[in-house]
């Protein structure tokens, strides 16, 4: 195909990460096109007008298929295997500072540390990026597992309750530096499992 023919064509590529699958979408052989993967598998294609609207579409089928997920797996309390399935497909995106924090997390006793401990364990700058992180780590976690726990608490956020346990005050604020955190039996043990930093 000669550049003559590619003009007003949008020759962007658009990659990205969504809810642990991996988007691209660009122009490729004479039409727009996108695909869903996951690892090494593509998991669904789509072809379209143009590239925004295959990203839209594409997040789309990704959110039908979480859905599908969470609707069939409603009354299965994940363990601490189904935790370390989902650690190992979400690895790639996690960055080394939150392997870091995990495990650190994981191997402190009772799987308890404070938020700026845990500051300090990532290399975080502040208490309130490192909370941040962790509901990240958290929305993935429950994405992968299609699992929210049901929570006492209504101040605990679900996502966040898919990785620590439910912390005991009522206001739904980043917590104070010193409060500590408590990971999930569950969780704790799977990263244990996972051997990512010594």
């Amino acid at each position: 195909m000669n550049n003559a023919n590619l003009v007003g064509v949008d020759l962007r590529i658009i990659e990205e990460e969504y809810r642990n699958y991996d988007l691209l979408a660009r122009y490729w052989d004479g039409q727009y096109r996108g695909y869903i993967t996951k690892g090494n598998s593509v998991i669904a294609n789509y072809d379209g007008a143009d590239i925004n609207t295959i990203i839209q579409n594409l997040r789309s089928i990704v959110d039908r298929m979480l859905e599908l997920k969470f609707t069939s797996k409603l009354t299965s309390v994940p363990n601490s295997s189904d935790y370390s399935d989902a650690f190992r497909h979400i690895a790639h995106v996690l960055s080394l500072s939150e392997k870091k924090m995990l495990t650190t997390h994981s191997k402190a006793k009772d799987g308890r540390l404070s938020l700026n401990q845990l500051r300090i364990a990532g290399g975080f700058n502040s208490t309130v990026e490192t909370f941040l992180c962790y509901v990240a780590i958290a929305s993935r976690l429950k994405d992968e597992l299609g699992y929210v726990p049901t929570i006492r608490c209504s101040s605990m956020d679900p996502a966040l309750s898919v990785l620590l346990k439910e912390r005991g005050y009522i206001e739904p604020t980043i917590p104070a530096e010193g409060e500590l955190l408590t990971l999930r039996d569950e969780v704790k043990n799977a990263i244990c499992e996972r051997h990512w930093v010594q």
